[in-house]
């Protein structure tokens, strides 16, 4: 067919054709997909079903980024407001998420995370009775509403239970992957089953959603990308997709499969300012297309963990970035990789202003007029 023939040719532009692709899928940028743009935060996160947030703001940023209009504070105001959570769906890491969709896709991973975690868990000297009271603590102290983060765990350790130390942490992590509190806004915990619908899904069929979804706002991906991002074993991602065949689009590419929505448009050309831990780097198991043959340690230093705020330039990452306050504005200081054509510098100036309206500064690049 003739959609194939072009999305083969885009795929085999290597690391620009895939990183197009994708810029396509997650909607950066505001340029939405399918020609439809999103100006609602909630609409955002659905349609990458969950977006990596374990740094509050750069959350916030990410989301907005991919909205027409929206701005981080609007999508502080969802999450207010209940439209999104922020808690830990898969991989014992923080994303924003809908309600409806945090009730099937935390049970999947959830066994996992929990074996991972016990080895720390004995560390730290926690036992299953621990958790028990801490559930028991937490309710009662979420029985009139929601609380902060230190009176949630000043009230575990009234009940006995010490929250010294990283304990704190883990406690609060197995009661929201054990379905009893969730996190609203950045310090704030509500309990789960007044903010999260009850949905009775099985395994499979939770299952086929998170192929589905998960192709639809990051495709193209392998089937090791999405074992990876959801937690599971590389058995189960096949078994996903594979639940799913006919529903979404395969290609073979250089011997290797990928998986994407049908009609996907790349997004063949643009400039970006991207957040730190941004789901355009981080929601893949691979993610060369997007560096483009740059080394991992020039957004990871050190592969430390911590994911620099990133440049990305035509579906591939061309640089990081930092911000500096100077005076009423923000000055953005650039680490490119390579130079950027003098006649693309109008270009890099309106990502610049873009991410200030989302951020709500006034944004300059460094050493340019304002």
């Amino acid at each position: 067919m003739e959609g194939d023939s072009r999305l083969l040719a885009a795929l085999r532009l290597s690391a620009q054709g895939l990183g197009a692709q994708r810029v396509g899928a997650q909607g950066v940028g505001a340029q939405g997909v399918g020609g439809v743009s999103l100006s609602d935060a909630a609409g955002v996160v659905e349609r990458l079903l969950a977006l990596q947030a374990q740094d509050y703001s750069a959350g916030l940023q990410a989301t907005a980024l991919r909205g027409a209009g929206l701005t981080a504070s609007a999508v502080a105001g969802a999450l207010d407001a209940g439209d999104l959570v922020r808690t830990w769906p898969m991989r014992g890491t923080l994303h924003l998420i809908r309600p409806a969709d945090l009730a099937w896709l935390l049970p999947l991973g959830r066994d996992r995370v929990h074996r991972s975690a016990s080895g720390r868990h004995r560390e730290l000297g926690l036992v299953e009775a621990d958790f028990e009271l801490a559930a028991r603590a937490a309710r009662d102290g979420l029985a009139d509403g929601r609380t902060t983060r230190a009176e949630l765990l000043a009230a575990i350790a009234a009940a006995g239970v010490s929250t010294e130390g990283q304990r704190g942490a883990h406690l609060l992590g197995v009661l929201a992957r054990n379905g009893v509190v969730v996190q609203t806004t950045k310090d704030v915990y509500a309990r789960f089953d007044e903010i999260v619908p009850t949905e009775a899904v099985s395994r499979e069929e939770a299952l086929a959603r998170l192929a589905l979804r998960y192709v639809a706002g990051h495709g193209p991906v392998t089937e090791r990308d999405l074992a990876w991002w959801a937690g599971l074993t590389l058995t189960e991602a096949r078994a996903a997709l594979a639940s799913v065949q006919g529903r979404v689009e395969v290609l073979e590419v250089d011997g290797t499969t990928y998986f994407l929505s049908p009609g996907l448009e790349p997004t063949l050309a643009g400039i970006w300012l991207l957040p730190m831990f941004d789901e355009y780097l981080l929601g893949y198991a691979d993610r060369s297309a997007q560096l483009g043959g740059e080394p991992l340690e020039r957004v990871v230093p050190g592969r430390n963990g911590m994911f620099l705020p990133t440049v990305v330039v035509d579906g591939v990452v061309a640089g990081t970035w930092h911000r500096r306050s100077a005076k009423s504005r923000v000055e953005i200081g650039l680490q490119l990789f390579t130079e950027l054509p003098r006649r693309r510098l109008s270009e890099l100036e309106v990502a610049v202003a873009r991410w200030g309206e989302v951020a709500g500064v006034e944004a300059v690049l460094a050493g340019h007029p304002a």
